[in-house]
Parts: C-alpha cells; sequence; structure tokens
C-alpha cells in the first residue's frame, strides 16, 4: 500500500487483482485472500493484523474493508502529531494562605432588602 493511500482504495484494488487471478483460473481459498491482503498493508496497522488473528477473525473481503476503514480512521485519529486541543478556562484558582480558603477570604456579605 502506498503512503497516504487510503485503506479503502487499496482494498478495492488488492479485491480487483484477486478477482483477476481467479477468472485467469487460479485457485485461491478466502484464508489466503485475507492473508495476502494484510501482508500488503502497512505497519501502521500492526494492531488490526494482530488483533484480526489472534481472534480468528474471518469476514468476506467487502467486511475486511469496512473493517479496515473504521481502524484507519482510528489510527490516525491517535497517531502523534494530531494535537486535540482542550476548551475551557485557563484561569487558576489563586493559592491561600495557610487557614483560609479561597472562598473564605472573598465571601462577601449579603446585604438584605
Amino acid at each position: 500500500m502506498a503512503e497516504g493511500t487510503e485503506v479503502r482504495d487499496h482494498m478495492l484494488t488488492m479485491m480487483g487483482l484477486l478477482y483477476e487471478l481467479e477468472t485467469l483460473g487460479s485457485k485461491l481459498d478466502h484464508e489466503f485472500k485475507e492473508d495476502i491482503i494484510l501482508a500488503s498493508l502497512p505497519p501502521l496497522f500492526s494492531q488490526f493484523k494482530l488483533n484480526f488473528n489472534m481472534n480468528k477473525m474471518t469476514s468476506s473481503l467487502p467486511e475486511m474493508m469496512n473493517q479496515l476503514t473504521v481502524a484507519e480512521e482510528v489510527v490516525r485519529e491517535h497517531r502523534p502529531g494530531n494535537v486535540h486541543m482542550a476548551e475551557g478556562s485557563s484561569r487558576l484558582k489563586p493559592k491561600c494562605k495557610k487557614g483560609k480558603s479561597y472562598s473564605d477570604r472573598h465571601r462577601t456579605r449579603s446585604s438584605s432588602y
């Protein structure tokens, strides 16, 4: 799989090539097709490959394409270099002297009407 290529496009290419091999007379079982596709994936998908093999998952090639697409989104979202900025106040509460809390020092007297 070329760098920058989406996994969906890669899967469609691989499925087309596997279909072409079958039309030329090659006998390819489903497990072999899965292994070829997994072997063609870059190291970015190493966790997916490990889970797929450890859990002895089997799925149709279109299902595998969907699973890989989801995995690609997750991996790219959590990839180092992606920064997620948190919104909120950056103002810190001032530290107080021993014995008095911030709210005790800044409590206002309520006036009665």
